[in-house]
């Protein structure tokens, strides 16, 4: 938001905030998956059965890739009237557009990251899931001014940032 303030100005930051509902949205679902997924994994896990906690995090896998598409394709089709819902106005629903656009591209590769997070602490690699997070925020960190500032992308700049980084954390995972 500073990087946005600073390089846009106040109507980026109104249209990352109209966004915001909607990378909450899928924060819910891709942590409903994850911590589903993570809490079958571990009762199989217990019970030493090995090959069925595998299969989980396969069906957590598949599960999370496809459920972020469909988010997506729903999202991107009804684009104008989430936005409106979400209190975007006439002198911001452009760059609402341009932001939520892209973070919708991008999340399928969101909702593995978080999804495959919890799979990962659950599996016994608490550090994998915290290194993969860590490296895609600071990853974000350094593009968003670069995009921002130095290439002058403004808010499309910002989302390009946000799902490089998300990208990098579920490749990562």
């Amino acid at each position: 938001q500073i990087f946005i303030g600073q390089g846009v100005g106040y109507l980026g930051n109104a249209a990352t905030t109209v966004a915001f509902p909607i990378v909450s949205i899928v924060l819910a679902i891709a942590t409903l998956i994850g911590a589903g997924g993570s809490a079958y994994a571990a009762i199989k896990l217990g019970e030493k059965r090995e090959e069925e906690a595998q299969k989980t995090l396969g069906n957590v896998f598949m599960l999370s890739l496809f459920s972020g598409v469909v988010i997506a394709i729903i999202g991107l089709v009804f684009l104008d009237p989430i936005l409106n819902l979400f209190g975007a106005t006439p002198s911001n629903i452009e760059y609402s557009r341009q932001y939520a656009s892209i973070i919708l591209i991008g999340l399928p590769f969101n909702v593995l990251s978080i999804s495959l997070s919890n799979m990962a602490r659950t599996d016994g690699s608490p550090s994998l899931s915290m290194y993969a997070i860590v490296i895609g925020a600071i990853l974000n960190c350094v593009l968003d001014p670069l995009y921002i500032f130095v290439f002058h992308w403004g808010v499309a700049g910002a989302a390009i940032a946000t799902i490089s980084s998300q990208i990098l954390s579920a490749v990562v995972l």
